[in-house]
């Protein structure tokens, strides 16, 4: 619904918008190439250990909260090492990194509670979709998965806490950090906005191996979204 009521709003505007500079980082197109495709790997890496293990008949039957568990653990590993690369290829003081990637000081705060507040009701609406639907048009796009855990975490105190910080606290600050601040950012310094938008949402689309087919497309049109939010 954002993505065409924007849409709706380029068609009607009648003044051309100004010209956006490129973004000034100290990293370059080829930078963000060289570790998306690191993180590409890592991404196939992680996926593929942890579809294994859930193979297992004796790990399928252990509890939601271990389920839980692993799916925080895979996910703070994937992004930290991501962030590890992108630390090794632009090796900036600290406070000038966080900066560039769009961590600012005295915004940390604010960011956190904005995000915190948006996967929050994300999740709500899912979580009311998903009762007043019985699961059917969500499961048509291949969420079948995903669902179940987050219904699960919903009826157990610390799944759902868990749940909560991977999805409301986590995922909004590393993710938006490595494929908005970081690649983003970079094809900026090349590309016009709508170029980069579309580059970083499929770099987005493809490191999220681990999405059914279903949801390649709805990821691609939320990385072009947060592209243009950022």
């Amino acid at each position: 619904a954002v993505i065409a009521y924007g849409f709706i709003r380029s068609l009607t505007r009648t003044a051309r918008p100004p010209p956006r500079p490129p973004l000034q980082v100290d990293w370059q197109p080829m930078d963000v190439a060289e570790v998306m495709a690191a993180t590409f790997a890592l991404a196939v890496v992680l996926a593929s250990a942890v579809g294994a293990l859930r193979g297992v008949k004796s790990f399928a039957e252990l509890s939601a909260f271990t389920d839980a568990v692993v799916a925080f653990v895979s996910y703070v590993a994937f992004t930290g090492l991501a962030l590890m690369l992108v630390w090794k290829r632009v090796p900036l003081g600290a406070m000038r990194w966080c900066a560039q990637l769009g961590l600012r000081r005295e915004r940390i705060l604010g960011g956190v509670l904005a995000g915190a507040k948006g996967y929050g009701v994300l999740i709500a609406l899912f979580a009311l979709g998903m009762s007043l639907f019985g699961g059917n048009p969500v499961s048509q796009f291949g969420a079948r998965e995903v669902t179940g855990d987050l219904l699960r975490g919903l009826r157990q105190p610390g799944t759902a806490i868990i749940f909560f910080f991977l999805l409301c606290v986590a995922a909004p600050i590393l993710e938006e950090l490595i494929f908005r601040g970081f690649a983003y950012a970079g094809l900026r310094r090349r590309f016009t906005p709508a170029g980069a938008a579309v580059i970083s949402a499929a770099i987005f689309t493809a490191v999220h191996v681990d999405a059914p087919a279903g949801e390649q497309l709805i990821v691609f049109a939320i990385g072009i979204l947060l592209a243009n939010l950022y």
